[in-house]
């Protein structure tokens, strides 16, 4: 099973960017594209910047408090889902994390207590690959040791899941961790 991690296992709440950006003084709706869709955060969940150099270009682009009132919230978990990767897990399933993620990715586990809450963790700064690009999946499938035909990939992006199941993979677009449990039933995943 390879599942991605934000929005699935750990929820942003858009409201707290919301908050963030009226504490400052930004735009509405400016927080997150600054911290993710900008040069510095594509650069950054792509492996080619470190986080430092990340926190101080955001930070010139939406303020250097923003950014760390932002860092302070680690988003919430949705423990549901991972009771659901748990089980999947006891039964013998191989379970692989695979996260746009910049390189705090671990650490957002560990404040949550769900570190080993998989066999893999691949952060794609860590890989230097980003969802969708099938070399991505490609070499999550390397270092998870599966064959895309035996995987079922959950991700929040239906983008992303069509693009695992171009490659063979059974997918599901997450929407609720009540609709992941009822398709790892479907899969025999969980009985």
């Amino acid at each position: 099973m390879l599942c991605d991690v934000g929005d699935v296992l750990i929820k942003f709440d858009r409201g707290v960017a919301e908050a963030i950006e009226r504490r400052h003084g930004l735009a509405e709706g400016s927080l997150l594209p600054a911290v993710l869709k900008s040069q510095p955060g594509r650069l950054a969940m792509a492996g080619a910047i470190d986080h430092n150099t990340w926190r101080a270009e955001v930070g010139a682009l939406v303020g250097p408090g923003a950014v760390e009132a932002w860092l302070r919230y680690h988003g919430d978990l949705d423990s549901q889902a991972v009771a659901c990767l748990k089980a999947v897990r006891d039964r013998g399933v191989r379970v692989v994390l695979l996260s746009n993620a910049n390189g705090r990715l671990r650490s957002d586990l560990a404040f949550h207590g769900i570190s080993d809450v998989a066999d893999l963790v691949l952060g794609s700064a860590e890989m230097g690959l980003l969802k969708p690009d099938p070399r991505c999946y490609q070499e999550a499938a390397r270092l998870g040791g599966f064959a895309f035909h035996e995987a079922l990939y959950v991700d929040d992006t239906p983008s992303w899941v069509a693009a695992g199941e171009v490659l063979g993979m059974t997918g599901h677009t997450f929407t609720s961790a009540r609709a992941l449990n009822e398709c790892l039933i479907s899969k025999g995943l969980l009985s």
